[in-house]
């Protein structure tokens, strides 16, 4: 009875490990099959983000070790940096996959409507960042 439940709970682990395999295999041609536009704005929308707040993390962490005491706009000039570097190709992806679905008709749909949102994200995050960073 026990080697039955043994056996039927290791059956079940290998189904679940195959299922597993199967999905990641799926998505990973589901992403080999986006076009470049939609690749690019999902990488860099999280590269902007990440990237903005660690190389101000790094520059808070430098600017403290020089006893810096213009700390702040060394901060500020490094996120607008990094913001401006990625968040272009954001920006720009976001734009291009608008335009490619409004050329296909789509100009009016959930998607395009989800793009444009994040293209004026994109962009809003440059200027509050040069805004703060004229400010200092």
């Amino acid at each position: 009875m026990k080697e039955a439940k043994r056996y039927e709970h290791e059956w079940d682990e290998r189904e679940a490990r195959r299922r597993k395999k199967l999905e990641r295999q799926e998505k990973r041609v589901e992403r080999l099959n986006e076009p470049l536009l939609v690749w690019l704005h999902k990488s860099f929308r999280v590269v902007t983000i990440a990237g903005t707040a660690v190389m101000a993390g790094l520059e808070v962490r430098n600017s403290m070790m020089v006893g810096a005491e213009n700390m702040m706009q060394r901060v500020l000039f490094t996120a607008l940096g990094a913001w401006l570097v990625f968040g272009l190709v954001w920006a720009g992806s976001a734009i291009g996959q608008m335009i490619v679905l409004h050329k296909a008709g789509q100009g009016g749909s959930r998607e395009f409507r989800s793009y444009r949102n994040s293209a004026l994200v994109a962009i809003a995050g440059m200027i509050l960042l040069g805004v703060a960073f004229a400010i200092t």
